[in-house]
């Protein structure tokens, strides 16, 4: 066995051909059904629709991270009132500005 010196095989970086193939054959089997996804999540009852839903939203939302109570406290999350306050005072000195 070889220690940390690459002795054969592909070249760093190189793709596996098979890997790649294999990749473009799901990408196009998915490209179209995607078409067909409608109706197909027609045809589900509830329970199994949302399920579906569900496992579907990883691939076109974002994560979220759940956030921890004591973090979100010691973090000192701002008072919606402030916001709303500070709002106010730029629309006040946006309109001293206007003449």
């Amino acid at each position: 066995m070889a220690t940390g010196v690459k002795t054969g095989g592909r070249k760093k970086g190189t793709p596996n051909k098979l890997t790649f193939q294999i990749r473009q054959l799901l990408a196009n089997a998915l490209a179209d059904e995607i078409d067909n996804l409608p109706e197909v999540l027609a045809q589900l009852e509830p329970a199994q629709k949302i399920d579906a839903i569900c496992k579907l939203s990883k691939f076109v939302l974002p994560p979220i991270n759940p956030v921890d109570i004591e973090y979100a406290q010691k973090k000192s999350l701002r008072d919606p009132s402030d916001e709303t306050k500070s709002i106010e005072s730029a629309i006040k000195f946006d309109n001293m500005l206007t003449f």
